[in-house]
């Protein structure tokens, strides 16, 4: 089994309650308060790399990058670490798909996340309680 921080070394434990924090303001109608509280989490981080992935997704939630970029960003020679970053990619753009309205592209991504069978990635679950929330079946 790949240790976590084999996988990403540069993660810090409150990155993902921060992603996580973005989503729920976002789909809560507080877009511009969820945006700077993850720009300033994001401007503040330790451990920080110019590319590291977790800056990778802020820089997508936050809109600094393209969804073709962000997934572009995804691809990894490590096949463990493309699958990984795959799942959360596609998670990602599907919710930015499902908050803009494009419930039926965001289902598209939610599979493919479900795809990559990253079962203990929050991601992959919080996929499969979208697309049951959007009458998909997976």
């Amino acid at each position: 089994m790949v240790l976590f921080d084999e996988l990403a070394p540069s993660v810090d434990s409150q990155d993902y309650p921060h992603l996580y924090t973005w989503l729920v303001r976002a789909r809560g109608g507080q877009l511009a308060e969820a945006d700077r509280e993850l720009a300033a989490y994001l401007g503040t981080r330790r451990n920080m790399a110019v590319a590291d992935w977790i800056s990778e997704i802020g820089r997508f939630l936050l809109d600094q990058i393209s969804e073709s970029d962000f997934l572009d960003d995804a691809t990894s020679s490590d096949l463990e670490k493309d699958r990984a970053q795959h799942c959360e990619a596609w998670y990602y753009v599907g919710m930015k798909r499902l908050l803009a309205g494009d419930k039926k592209t965001a289902a598209l991504y939610f599979d493919k996340c479900l795809g990559t069978q990253e079962k203990n990635f929050d991601e992959y679950i919080l996929a499969q309680a979208e697309l049951k929330s959007l009458g998909t079946t997976n």
